[in-house]
């Protein structure tokens, strides 16, 4: 089931208090008031209320906040990110704001400060906060303000200083981003949306405005700059058009959490009776929506969400011949053009319900502030109902959509791909009866398009032209084939299912200049392997008009046109009793007029093309026509899978493979992980307008397609061993088979770029000959072969991993199938005294609890005191690290514990195991024992460095530390030596462990160094030189009979497993650093210096995610189109993949307040924008030091797998 906000916090303001929603999970208040009801009896905005400071506290944190936070846990969307009430106006240059108490500000609160004390101070700022600069969307009313994105926001805040001052933990919370790069946070998106909407509004000089249309639509949606300005009904219309298009990218960007489109709403009240004053000193409106009935109680008022409205907008709207003249009337704020009257059916009066827009907006306080209100999705809900009367207005579409040649439902997502089986072969087209009679050769065949036209509201019989056109994006965007088809849709025929076929036969029309049809195949041959279609996209534009007016007319249209540009002259013509607006039909184009010079000469807003010669016929059409957008692309991939290859054994000794032999093999399960990433590009780049908001491209753009991944095992990849020079290795001595495969999203199209991971099993036969004629400390590298191609036949051999063959013992770890997140590694933190693995309570020492509890999992193979290494969590969340020393008089420390085995006949002595923590910000994980990996004679770590000698790595032991005026290749650690024995058969396990003393305060390194110690100079604290940067551990097998290759990672080497680490700092009411929070974890490591790991390359996908073929199309219904948003797979939760003015208003009586109003929207620069850091890829528009967690919906926080990083600093 989809979310929809709106409606739960209309329960939490008005209504059950979330009772219904979330049944027993529901955080009702001790007073049982929902927030209207608690605001009338404490009104909380008087300096003489009532309420305690608790008591404000507990009914936004305990009541609201938890409430919301509930619901969101429930539909797994984003958590909610804590704002401090500055940076009111984001983006606008200098952040700017209230004054921020200082009892607020982060550093400590005031001695002997209480709950109360913190709540007062917070209802105070929390009304600054709300009327600062003269109203933001939370003020006017502040029963409404929880409508907002920031209430909450600011109430997690305020959560997290209740939490510091009671010393509970705090944790951060970043920014989400979905895999292309859209935040997916409320209030971040918000703060990015907001600033492409208020910026359309303000008037600016006539002739000014955007010039280029935003890719896809045909407004500057998602644009830093202002509308149009070239008349009064080119600037109505443009109001329909642009919120139309900004309503479309809201409803994109709530399908990629699985929420609901908004749901349109008329938020005016004014027009269906009064309901009384709020009591005094509640700041609530009187007569928006929900209309509240004051004067019926003063504690528990009546509350209509749907009263009946008394207006000529809820009529059918047939007064208005075109929409520019409609939109003038309705959006009376920022036209700067005359106003132009429409009459009523008497000819005589004027239409009196004007500026119901800006109405909408006045009487609401959460709507009126025209620059920061798209932080209210209720924002969007009456801009529906806006886009609703558009709607009702015009004529539309129940149904345009491709269907199958049976004219059954063309899967979605709706795309034809040639599948090329190279085992076979054969070219076959998906899906399979697609196009009727399909001819890769030529490229004849049928498409069929299913269309019902919606019954007219006027009982008219309607035109309808359908383009069919064929494009090559790669060559350009003009057509190679276009058919036209001119229907006339009578009225019987309307709300009738029709199908309408394009023949592509061979005929006249249907080929392209070389005599092709739309479906022809690039490539025949099976050598080279790859094919596809010639042509990228079939794109439908249908286009609905009508020749009558709404009353049944038709309207006169004497004389004829000759054109040039936008200039029309007319001869024997009349255009002086044309509307500014109209729309004009000459050699089949509409065209609306801009303005009407005089009786000969008007000027269009979009000239026709070519231009009209002189004597040309036209006719005068309604105002209202309708034009759709489909597309249904064409697979052209020529990009072949990415491989990538993770060795959870790098390397086998024939120790080993004696030791488990059985049977007449040796086997080694999940040996190696194979994983195909789909790749796919766009078929041309798109030009973006230099005003188009980065951050907003991936929701502008439609989405890119692949060829996919065979998931079957007939197409698997093949992998095999070869020797260095090439030659296969026969299956006599060594083979490799897949023992599984696992898709990234099982059920996922397969057109949508997506991993698949294989899964690998090494056997060596009885009768190998590998490791004839080697002796002890000979090395011999095999290369591991991946072949590997996609369903459209593009291949890719790596052969990049090298597999090592020893006959020494080898002692090793396994990371399992995430080489980042090592099975055989764990932290845990612990209260000093608290009994763990056998070892006592009361104990002090951490270095001997270390030691002891490494002694205990040896004697119990990895059981002790009833616990066991493989019980120890490994969710980050659950096994997070502590930054503070001590939490309310409690000590905390905090340790590493590592897993080693070896399957020997012979044993192994001396095998180490060195524990390092590594600082992103500064190094990569790749092993260099000159640098990150250096190492004393003894095997025991010694700081890492890198090329500048900049302190890279941290070596951590169960021995205590070695004074900072000690060389550090005199330190000891005994407990992490270990002599494995025989142990033929089975494996041999022990136990590792270190002391990570990462929140101890003692100066011992400095942060750029030579030599090994002691050490002079600037010394900082382990925990300050890992603050601010990833931590992430690696533990080394230290043998010198298996001895680490530079180059190594812990992908590549079963001698080092890694596992990233989530580190907190529990709050303390003390000073800013004792609640600095490092929240770091799950990145791949294994790449030089990339540090941004495989995943990050893969995001991308190219570009996808984003939207459907409706998109192409600026006026589409929201409901059709968020519902086939939704349907589109690429916008599926996907799993596994971690996510006033109290006064009684009155028709005509508004325009003082609709003055204020446009002095709202107009208070920023129209000309403003944003600095545009880098394109629109996934980091695009992010500061360079900002940390940012990536999500995937469908999964609970604790369990992202494929995250990027998260801010440091808990505010």
């Amino acid at each position: 089931m989809a979310a929809n906000s709106i409606p739960f916090v209309n329960e939490l303001i008005y209504g059950d208090m979330g009772s219904a929603e979330l049944g027993a999970s529901a955080h009702l208040p001790s007073s049982g008031l929902n927030h209207l009801r608690w605001t009338l009896q404490f009104i909380p905005n008087l300096g003489t209320t009532t309420v305690t400071g608790q008591q404000f506290l507990s009914h936004h944190l305990d009541y609201m906040l938890a409430s919301y936070e509930e619901w969101r846990s429930k539909y797994f969307l984003p958590p909610v990110r804590p704002w401090n009430g500055l940076d009111m106006y984001p983006g606008m240059g200098l952040p700017e704001g209230p004054i921020l108490p200082v009892t607020l500000s982060g550093g400590a609160f005031p001695a002997g400060w209480t709950l109360d004390d913190l709540g007062n101070a917070v209802r105070n700022y929390y009304k600054e906060t709300r009327h600062y600069f003269g109203g933001t969307e939370m003020n006017q009313d502040e029963v409404k303000t929880p409508y907002s994105h920031r209430y909450w926001a600011f109430m997690k805040w305020v959560s997290d200083l209740r939490k510091r001052l009671l010393g509970e933990p705090v944790l951060p919370v970043s920014a989400v981003y979905d895999k292309d790069g859209i935040v997916l946070s409320e209030k971040d998106f918000t703060d990015i949306f907001y600033m492409v909407h208020h910026v359309w509004h303000p008037s600016g000089p006539i002739g000014s405005g955007w010039t280029t249309p935003t890719p896809y639509f045909k407004t500057s949606v998602g644009q830093h700059i202002g509308k149009k300005e070239i008349s009064r009904t080119q600037v109505g219309a443009e109001f329909f058009a642009f919120h139309r298009d900004h309503l479309e990218l809201f409803d994109r960007w709530l399908a990629r959490t699985n929420q609901e489109a908004v749901q349109s709403h008329n938020c005016c009240a004014h027009d269906t009776g009064g309901g009384g004053l709020p009591p005094a000193g509640v700041e609530a409106d009187t007569s928006g929506n929900p209309l509240v009935d004051w004067a019926a109680s003063s504690t528990n008022p009546p509350v209509n969400f749907s009263p009946v409205h008394n207006t000529l907008w809820n009529g059918d709207l047939h007064e208005f011949p075109n929409l520019g003249l409609m939109g003038q009337l309705f959006a009376l704020d920022n036209n700067q053009f005359t106003q132009i009257n429409v009459l009523l059916d008497d000819g005589i009066t004027e239409w009196m319900d004007t500026g119901y827009h800006a109405e909408g907006h006045i009487l609401n306080g959460d709507l009126i502030d025209a620059v920061t209100n798209n932080h209210v999705p209720r924002f969007f809900a009456w801009h529906g109902f806006i886009d609703d009367l558009w709607s009702k207005r015009r004529p539309d579409f129940n149904a345009l959509d491709f269907v199958l040649s049976t004219n059954a439902t063309f899967p979605s997502p709706q795309v034809l791909t040639i599948l090329r089986d190279l085992n076979t072969n054969t070219d076959t087209v998906e899906p399979s009866n697609a196009i009727s009679g399909i001819n890769l050769a030529n490229g004849q065949g049928t498409l069929n398009l299913k269309v019902n036209v919606r019954t007219d509201p006027f009982g008219r019989s309607l035109n309808l032209k359908i383009t069919c056109d064929v494009i090559r994006e790669n060559v350009s965007n003009t057509p190679v084939i276009s058919i036209t088809r001119n229907l006339t849709i009578t009225t019987a025929q309307q709300n009738v299912d029709r199908i309408e076929q394009f023949v592509f036969d061979g005929s006249a029309g249907t080929l392209d200049i070389s005599g092709e049809g739309p479906f022809i195949q690039d490539n025949l041959l099976f050598s080279p392997t790859a094919t596809g279609f010639k042509n990228s996209v079939i794109r439908i534009t249908a286009h609905l008009s009508c020749d009558q007016q709404a009353n049944g007319s038709i309207a006169s249209a004497a004389g004829t046109l000759s054109s040039s540009g936008i200039t029309v002259t007319g001869t024997g013509t009349s255009f002086n009793q044309f509307n500014q607006g109209d729309l004009l039909r000459a050699n089949g184009q509409v065209r609306a007029i801009a303005t009407i010079n005089s009786n000969t000469s008007i000027t269009l807003l979009e000239a026709f093309v070519p231009n009209l010669p002189a004597g040309s016929a036209y006719t005068r059409i309604d105002g209202f026509d309708f034009e759709k957008v489909i597309e249904l692309p064409l697979i052209q991939e020529k990009q072949a899978p990415e491989i990538t290859t993770y060795l959870n054994r790098s390397s086998f000794s024939k120790d080993q493979v004696d030791a488990v032999a059985s049977g007449g093999q040796s086997v080694f399960d999940d040996s190696f992980y194979v994983i195909l990433q789909d790749r796919t590009s766009r078929a041309a780049t798109i030009v973006w307008p230099a005003e188009v908001e980065p951050q907003l491209k991936n929701l502008i753009a439609p989405p890119v397609y692949g060829a996919g991944i065979y998931t079957d095992v007939a197409h698997q990849p093949l992998i095999e061993f070869q020797d260095l020079m090439g030659t296969p290795v026969p299956a006599t001595d060594i083979q490799v088979s897949i023992t599984s495969i696992n898709s990234e999203s099982p059920g996922l199209h397969p057109a949508i770029p997506q991993r698949i991971t294989y899964t690998c099993q090494v056997i060596f036969p009885a009768a190998t000959t590998l490791f004839a004629g080697m002796v002890a400390g000979d090395l011999k590298d095999l290369k591991l072969v991946v072949t590997a191609t996609d369903r459209c036949g593009n291949r890719v051999v790596d052969d990049s991993k090298r597999v090592r063959l020893q006959i020494n013992a080898n002692p090793y770890m396994l990371d399992g199938p995430t080489s980042w997140l090592s099975v055989d590694t764990r932290v845990f933190k612990i209260q000093q005294g608290q009994t763990k693995f056998g070892v006592a309570a009361g104990w002090t020492d951490p270095n001997a609890f270390i030691q002891q509890v490494i002694a205990n999992l040896r004697t119990g193979h990895g059981t002790a005191g009833g616990e066991t290494f493989d019980a120890l969590t490994q969710d980050e969340a659950a096994s997070a690290l502590e930054y503070s020393t001590t939490v309310n008089g409690i000590t905390y420390y905090n340790f590493a514990l590592a897993k080693m085995q070896c399957q020997s006949v012979t044993g192994a002595t001396g095998v180490r195991a060195t524990f390092r923590l590594f600082r992103w910000g500064t190094a990569n994980v790749e092993f260099d024992n000159t640098l990150a990996y250096r190492t004393a004679a003894s095997g025991i770590g010694l700081l890492g460095r890198t090329s500048t000698n900049e302190l890279a790595s941290i070596p951590f032991f169960a021995e205590p530390r070695v004074s900072v005026s000690t060389d550090m290749n005199t330190q000891s650690d005994p407990a992490n030596l270990f002599n494995f024995g025989p142990f033929g058969g089975g494996d041999d396990v022990s136990f590792f462990g270190a002391y990570l003393d990462i929140n101890q305060s003692t100066n011992r390194f400095p942060n750029t160094y030579t030599g090994d110690g002691g050490f002079g100079g600037t010394l900082f604290s382990i925990r300050n030189l890992l603050l601010g940067n990833h931590q992430c551990m690696i533990v080394e097998v230290v043998y010198t009979g298996d001895p680490t290759v530079n180059g190594a990672t812990p992908g590549t080497s079963d001698n080092l497993s890694q596992r990233n680490l989530l580190i907190v700092q529990t709050a303390n009411p003390g000073d800013e650093i004792t609640r600095t929070v490092q929240h770091l974890f799950n990145i791949d490591l294994a790449r030089k210096r990339k540090c941004e790991h495989e995943i990050d390359d893969d995001m991308d996908h190219g570009t996808h995610d984003h939207e459907l073929d409706t998109s192409k199309t600026n006026t589409s219904t929201r409901k059709q189109i968020a519902a086939r948003y939704r349907s589109c797979p690429h916008h599926r939760p996907r799993e596994g993949w971690a996510r006033t003015i109290c006064t009684t208003w009155k028709r005509g009586g508004l325009r003082s307040s609709r003055n204020s109003w446009r002095k709202r929207c107009t208070r920023f620069t129209r000309r403003w924008k944003p600095g545009k850091n880098g394109n629109s890829m996934p980091s695009s528009g992010k500061p360079e030091q900002v940390l940012t967690n990536w999500f995937f919906s469908g999964t609970t926080f604790q369990k992202i797998r494929s995250s990027m990083y998260i801010s440091p600093v808990c505010r």
